[in-house]
């Protein structure tokens, strides 16, 4: 049961269990169990026995290998790989839990002389799934390496693949589910009965009942090739052709040709190169294609079918999920790096710095379309973008000898952006994150809606319309464009990385990791009044708006008189609740001892160790004055702690 008022006590002074409110008012709950409804009353901790929630999976993997010897620098070579997967899942909620009892009392209906019919069988609800997956596949490879002289080497690889992966899903809800007896019960999942909480409200039996099975074959041809020069120089390029079996695609488009090249420089083998703060350096460059394809689009038209229940009628229908596409192609990346390795005077210090350029084609998104063309949303080649960025590693060997000290730093600045779009439609789903891309900004971005304050009198958001302080919200929502609206930045920090220190003594080590992200923003969450105004929801409630002069210092909106939905959305969008999300944070803290072992003795065990490992601890610093954790806006990870043993034999 979610939304529940805060600090909502589970247990009283003595320890004994409580009910919460779960929604319905207690007059409401006692009438109908007079009426011989189930118990409506709902403690979580009595509620904690009443689910079995198992999930158990399995694999195995069979793998053959073949090669022969064509030439001495020549050499053929097959694999092939079967595995298995199965993964099955029991969810039980039993007779006695608020979960079965609640759906049971839900579609209950009372008769006119105040008899009852149950729609849903008493007893437990049992939720299973079964999903079974088998992968084939082989792989044929032709192998050369030959060492013409001291000063030329060549290596090359030729092959083809061939993989299919079979998929088959089913899932059952029974109720009435008796786990004494094994036995279940039937309901009517055609009829729409009315809710017993409100007769004027009909619905389906919820049928959880289905049955998938999809097959992707892919075929790969691939070729490598590396040619080193006085071993110093490395020339080396690949080309691929990867296809699967997108459905309804033309040939010459259900594969994509890729390729890549590259060239590395061991500067310091060159003669010329004398210098003894860094003794190796090493230059690197590389550029290439890749390729992805997005299974579940096709170049035909695509839908879905209902067996009825969902239907208002009841009856069995379509609809269309995408119009067709003859044009639908893979997904193109193309990525320059260039790279520097080193290394100082006995690897005290050591890393490598690269620069690159990432520019993607023909990306797979969802558009916009009028509703008139009979779809609201169209599925394919629908943008482009760039981007760039640096990735810089350092390794340091601060203290060495009976204590040891190392440090590894990673530093990463990336960022991107859309070059072009199939539709310029706004829509205010990029408010939270780009789900609809806007050209010229990062693919995932944080706007808003413009912010005024609180009205002095009624402590309403203020927003602006046609350049004027309004609140007519809808018209501010339906209005907004992308002249109008405040582009605050990416959503996804475009500079992060981490810093590692571990210290070792003897048989004793312990590690400790700072990460940081920087250079983005959030909206922070807030007061959303909805139909309980505000009750049960956030504690900004007790900072909101209540007489004149509170807009002085606080801008969290007052109470509305009636529910207004466009006024919560614009609140919830708008620019006073963005906030930065820089910050830094200690990620985790391993401490561990490796048991001592005598050489020179016969033992059981190479390797005994004993650990304890610490993830999630917290926040060292952050930027937003809220507190709020930009990590975990809406729900936070907790920490993890474990002990453990580790035994190599």
């Amino acid at each position: 049961l979610t939304n529940q008022y805060p600090y909502a006590r589970l247990v009283d002074d003595e320890g004994n269990s409580l009910p919460i409110t779960n929604g319905y008012r207690e007059s409401f709950k006692s009438a109908m169990q007079a009426k011989g409804f189930q118990n409506w009353s709902y403690s979580p901790i009595e509620d904690i026995d009443e689910y079995d929630n198992r999930q158990l999976n399995t694999e195995f993997r069979i793998n053959a290998a073949a090669s022969y010897k064509i030439l001495p620098s020549l050499k053929f070579s097959l694999t092939y790989q079967y595995s298995k997967s199965t993964a099955q899942t029991k969810n039980l909620q039993k007779a006695n839990s608020y979960g079965a009892r609640n759906m049971i009392n839900e579609y209950t209906t009372v008769n006119p002389d105040n008899s009852i019919v149950l729609r849903i069988p008493l007893g437990g609800i049992m939720d299973q799934n079964q999903s079974d997956g088998v992968v084939n596949g082989a792989r044929a490879l032709l192998t050369f390496e030959r060492t013409m002289s001291a000063d030329h080497n060549l290596t090359a690889i030729a092959g083809a693949e061939i993989r299919q992966l079979r998929t088959n899903n089913q899932s059952g809800r029974d109720y009435g589910f008796n786990d004494e007896y094994f036995r279940i019960g039937t309901v009517d999942y055609l009829t729409r009965f009315p809710m017993s909480y409100n007769t004027g409200t009909l619905m389906t039996i919820p049928n959880r009942d289905g049955v998938r099975l999809l097959t992707d074959r892919f075929l790969s041809y691939f070729s490598n090739a590396a040619y080193t020069y006085k071993g110093r120089y490395v020339l080396s390029g690949s080309v691929r052709l990867d296809q699967s079996n997108l459905f309804g695609v033309d040939a010459n488009q259900k594969g994509v040709p890729l390729f890549s090249g590259g060239f590395a420089w061991d500067v310091s083998k060159e003669k010329f190169y004398q210098s003894e703060l860094i003794p190796y350096l090493k230059l690197r460059m590389t550029y290439g294609y890749s390729g992805n394809i997005f299974k579940s689009l096709s170049s035909y038209t695509t839908s879905s079918f209902s067996n009825g229940p969902t239907s208002p009628t009841g009856l069995p229908f379509q609809q269309i999920e995408n119009p067709p596409n003859p044009s639908l192609r893979w997904e193109r990346v193309g990525m320059f790096n260039l790279g520097v390795d080193f290394s100082s005077k006995g690897n005290r210090v050591s890393g490598s710095i690269d620069y690159f350029e990432k520019r993607a084609k023909d990306l797979l998104g969802s558009s916009v379309f009028p509703s008139s063309s009979g779809i609201t949303a169209f599925r394919g080649n629908a943008a482009n973008t760039k981007g760039n960025g640096v990735d810089l590693t350092l390794n340091t060997v601060n203290l060495s000898g009976k204590f040891n000290w190392q440090s590894n730093f990673l530093f990463s600045y990336a960022l991107d952006k859309v070059t072009s779009y199939m539709t310029t439609a706004f829509n205010s789903a990029y408010m939270d994150g780009g789900l609809v891309p806007i050209v010229g900004k990062p693919i995932s971005a944080i706007s808003s809606y413009p912010w005024v304050g609180l009205d002095p009198n009624t402590g309403d958001p203020i927003g602006i319309l046609d350049g004027l302080p309004s609140k007519d919200y809808g018209n501010i929502i339906a209005r907004s464009t992308i002249d109008n609206i405040i582009y605050n930045g990416p959503s996804r920090p475009p500079v992060f990385g981490s810093l590692r220190n571990t210290l070792s003594y003897g048989p004793w080590s312990a590690s400790a990791n700072v990460s940081f992200r920087l250079g983005y923003y959030f909206h922070r969450p807030s007061i959303v009044y909805g139909n309980t105004m505000g009750l049960g929801g956030h504690g900004d409630y007790a900072k909101r708006w209540q007489q004149s002069g509170d807009e002085q210092y606080t801008s969290i909106p007052s109470i509305p008189t009636t529910a207004v939905t466009t006024r919560d959305n614009f609140y919830r969008y708008a620019d006073v609740l963005v906030e930065r999300g820089d910050h830094i944070r200690l990620q985790d803290i391993n401490l561990s001892y490796d048991w001592p072992l005598s050489p020179n003795q016969k033992r059981a065990f190479n390797k005994i160790r004993v650990y304890a490992y610490a993830n999630n601890i917290g926040l060292l610093w952050q930027e937003s004055k809220s507190g709020v954790d930009p990590d975990y806006i809406r729900e936070r990870t907790p920490r993890t702690f474990a002990i453990g043993l580790s035994v190599d034999l």
